[in-house]
């Protein structure tokens, strides 16, 4: 009789036509729940999805050429070397990597960096997440900077803090004559409370593209310095596409770009990683760098994360790093170092860019004035650009959203709004701007300039540039 009744209970879900009904009440935890429900389009899966085979992706956060050829040919020989090469490394970090990043920090940060100060994370995310974890306890709060990559947000949030915007200002710099994004130090002084355990920082700055000043990262470092329990998150992993370096900033390399960890080295973790510098975002290796105790704790967390990252990424990334400072030749054009192909490519994309926002209306940095990195542009929706977006993509939809809609629907070009990049308190300022990339191709960027243009004059086919 038991083992009729052991046969019924297993086969009949078996033997039955109909699916089983789902739970009415899936247990989901509160980690998860943090997220929203799962059918919930992002900003970036919900463009992704209205993108064509034609359209032109200047909203994409990565860039569309392969890694230089001194880096493939590193992979290359990181996957001959050896069998051992395929398989574990250590969970902090692949000794040869580890040891390049330590002789690289010493002599960028004001320490020397041992392996100690090292951990090597699958991608800067991680590195992030990581930081978060073992840093926040519920009920925290994380200061950010906004506009802020929304990435952010939830990483806090998973992590049991509170995310609290520090807003940036776009207004006239009277040093530069320009506008540009600005922050008010009393602003900042205002939003640390006892709760406060961390400000993540970010320059060059995305969405925004600006690089923080010496002045200003100085001012950032006498307002957090007094407040012992907040430890410094510096988020760098444009730091070698600095295209419009501030003048005053010290003379560093890469120029333009200072570690913030020299003003407050004691409570700062740099976060970094290979994929934007070398078009390798898919390589997925990050790492973080700072005091021995503050990265103690990401190293214990680490073997129960992943055990390692890509050991044969890492090793390529090791043999690939001292190249990148060597003469580099392109097109029969040398440069003293990759970096400084890399930064000369940027300008061009951005000049490119820049060109064609403004023939179409928008209200655009001008970076002969203002200082610039990463390769996003906050482009302002002018009353001009406002105008010609037809009415039905602006029923229902914030100016931005509605912009972006047009635009990738009808003019075969993608951009992102930025009001995601904006909280609640300041969703209206978030729409008056659009988040426009220029790590594409150069013959891209000028087609989808010419499309905006064109769009409005009937003429896409027969507008020249």
């Amino acid at each position: 009789m038991l083992k009729l009744f052991l046969l019924t209970t297993l086969l009949l879900p078996i033997l039955s036509l109909k699916s089983p009904a789902p739970p009415t009440s899936p247990h989901t935890s509160p980690t998860v729940s943090i997220l929203g429900p799962p059918s919930t389009p992002t900003v970036w899966t919900h463009f992704a999805s209205l993108q064509t085979p034609q359209t032109l992706n200047l909203g994409q956060g990565y860039p569309s050429s392969s890694p230089p050829k001194f880096c493939l040919d590193s992979l290359k020989e990181s996957i001959e070397s050896s069998s051992r090469i395929h398989q574990y490394t250590a969970s902090a970090g692949h000794p040869p990597l580890v040891s390049q990043l330590c002789q690289r920090y010493s002599n960028h940060l004001s320490y020397p960096v041992t392996s100690d100060n090292v951990a090597i994370t699958v991608g800067a995310s991680q590195s992030l997440y990581l930081c978060l974890q073992t840093l926040i306890n519920p009920g925290d709060e994380v200061l950010i900077f906004e506009p802020y990559f929304d990435l952010y947000i939830n990483q806090i949030k998973l992590s049991g803090g509170t995310p609290i915007p520090v807003p940036l200002d776009y207004k006239l710099n009277p040093l530069t004559g320009c506008k540009e994004w600005l922050l008010n130090p009393s602003t900042l002084k205002s939003k640390i409370t006892s709760k406060t355990r961390c400000l993540i920082f970010n320059s060059p700055h995305n969405p925004t593209g600006k690089v923080f000043t010496h002045s200003e990262m100085s001012s950032i470092s006498t307002i957090i310095s007094p407040h012992e329990q907040i430890t410094v998150l510096s988020d760098e992993v444009y730091k070698y596409i600095i295209h419009s370096p501030p003048s005053s900033n010290p003379s560093t390399s890469p120029p333009g770009h200072f570690h913030f960890s020299n003003y407050l080295p004691e409570r700062t973790i740099t976060i970094s990683s290979a994929g934007k510098t070398f078009s390798s975002t898919g390589w997925q290796v990050g790492w973080s760098v700072g005091p021995k105790n503050l990265i103690e704790p990401i190293k214990q967390i680490l073997p129960y994360v992943q055990f390692c990252t890509s050991s044969l990424m890492q090793d390529a990334l090791a043999r690939a790093l001292p190249l990148a400072d060597q003469v580099y030749s392109y097109e029969g054009k040398e440069y003293d170092s990759y970096y400084d192909y890399l930064r000369e490519g940027y300008i061009e994309k951005r000049d490119t860019l820049i060109l064609a926002l403004e023939k179409a209306g928008f209200d655009v940095p001008d970076y002969s004035k203002v200082s610039g990195g990463g390769f996003f542009v906050l482009a302002g929706i002018t009353d001009s650009v406002k105008s010609r977006i037809p009415t039905e993509y602006l029923k229902g939809n914030t100016v931005d959203w509605g912009l972006c809609e047009y635009f990738i629907k009808e003019v075969g070009v993608g951009m992102i709004p930025s009001s995601p990049f904006f909280g609640e308190g300041r969703r209206e300022e978030g729409e008056k701007w659009v988040r426009v990339a220029f790590c594409g191709e150069v013959e891209d960027i000028e087609e989808a300039g010419r499309r905006i243009r064109c769009k409005e004059a009937g003429e896409v086919e027969s507008c020249e540039t």
